[in-house]
This record gives structure tokens, C-alpha cells and sequence, in this order.
């Protein structure tokens, strides 16, 4: 089975919040610094909001 992972960005007002998450949109490797203007990472983002751009990152198997 493959899994595709990617950072997935998420725009919330000024600040933007990233995390490494499955194609599930659940959280699966942790949190990222991301700078991006003002950015911050939140401890506890496990579901996908807001607006979303995927930046693929790799292919694991």
C-alpha cells in the first residue's frame, strides 16, 4: 500500500499553520515551523480547515 504525505498549509487570517499530515488529513508526523508571513504551528491540529494548498513532499511505501 502507498501512502502520500505532504505538507499541507493552512491559512487562517494572518497566521498559517502547518502540519505534516496523511491523505487522510489527520496528523502523522508531527508539527513544522512553516514562515510564511506570520506563521505559527498549533500542538493539537489533527483535522484539515480553511483554505488548503498541498506542497507534495515524497512517496512512501
Amino acid at each position: 500500500m502507498t501512502s502520500n504525505y505532504g505538507f499541507i498549509q493552512y491559512l487562517n487570517g494572518s497566521s498559517a499553520d502547518a502540519a505534516v499530515l496523511d491523505i487522510n488529513g489527520r496528523r502523522k508526523a508531527g508539527l513544522e515551523r512553516l514562515r510564511v508571513g506570520y506563521a505559527k504551528t498549533k500542538a493539537g491540529v489533527d483535522d484539515i480547515q480553511g483554505t488548503i494548498t498541498i506542497i507534495t513532499r515524497g512517496c512512501y511505501r
